[in-house]
C-alpha cells in the first residue's frame, strides 16, 4: 500500500518514501509533485517542516536562498518585520556609528561619535576631524577654526580648536599654528585674525 505523504513533503515518481522539497522550497497541500514546491517571498524563510513560510522578525531580513532570517549588520537595524535583504535595514544617522548587529532601534543600534569626530552617510566608521577643523555638535562636519585661533590637532571640539593665538601672533580660518606679526608691526591681544 501507498503511504500519504504529510504537509511539507512530496513524493518523487518511484519513490519509496516522503522527502522535502529541494532547494529551499515547500509544499502546503497534500497530494503534491515536487514541480508543487514553492520559493519564500522575501522577508521569510522556509519553515523547518517544510510545509510553509515563516516572517523574519524585527531587526532580522531574509537570506538570499530564504533558508534563515539573519540578524541586521552592524549599523543597521530595523523596526518592522519580513525585511527582504540587509539593504531594506536602515542605516545609522550620520554622526553615529553601528554598536549591535539583529537591533531594533536606532538607539540600541547606534552610537554618538566620540567628541572631536564626525561620520557621513558614506563613511563606515567615526573619524577625527583633521587639523585646523573641529566637529559641530551634532558630529556631522568638520567645521573650520576661527580665525584668530589655531587647530595643531586633530579631533577638536571648539571653533577655539586648540586655543586662541597669543599676543603678537594672528591666523585664519583653518590654521593649523599662529603666525608672527611682521616686522614692524604688533598684536596688542589675543586670538587675533590679522
Amino acid at each position: 500500500t501507498c503511504v500519504l505523504c504529510g504537509l511539507g513533503n512530496v513524493s518523487f515518481p518511484n519513490a519509496s518514501r516522503c522527502e522535502p522539497c529541494h532547494g529551499a522550497k515547500y509544499v502546503d497541500e497534500l497530494f503534491m509533485s515536487p514541480m508543487d514546491c514553492k520559493s519564500c517571498d522575501g522577508g521569510k524563510r522556509v519553515r523547518s517542516d517544510g510545509a510553509g513560510c515563516d516572517v523574519c522578525g524585527v531587526g532580522r531580513y531574509s537570506n538570499a536562498e530564504r533558508t534563515a532570517c539573519d540578524p541586521c549588520p552592524t549599523g543597521r537595524w530595523g523596526r518592522d518585520p519580513g525585511l527582504s535583504s540587509s539593504d531594506s535595514c536602515l542605516a545609522c544617522l550620520p554622526g553615529t556609528y553601528g554598536v549591535q548587529s539583529g537591533a531594533t532601534s536606532a538607539e540600541t543600534a547606534c552610537a554618538l561619535c566620540e567628541h572631536g569626530m564626525i561620520r557621513q552617510f558614506h563613511q563606515a566608521e567615526c573619524r577625527a576631524c583633521d587639523a585646523g577643523t573641529y566637529a559641530n555638535e551634532k558630529r556631522t562636519e568638520c567645521l573650520p577654526c576661527d580665525a584668530g585661533a589655531h587647530g595643531k590637532d586633530k579631533g577638536r571640539t571648539t571653533s577655539a580648536c586648540s586655543g586662541l593665538c597669543p599676543v603678537g601672533k594672528y591666523s585664519a580660518r583653518y590654521a593649523t599654528s599662529c603666525t608672527l606679526c611682521e616686522v614692524g608691526k604688533h598684536n596688542p591681544s589675543v586670538g587675533r585674525k590679522d
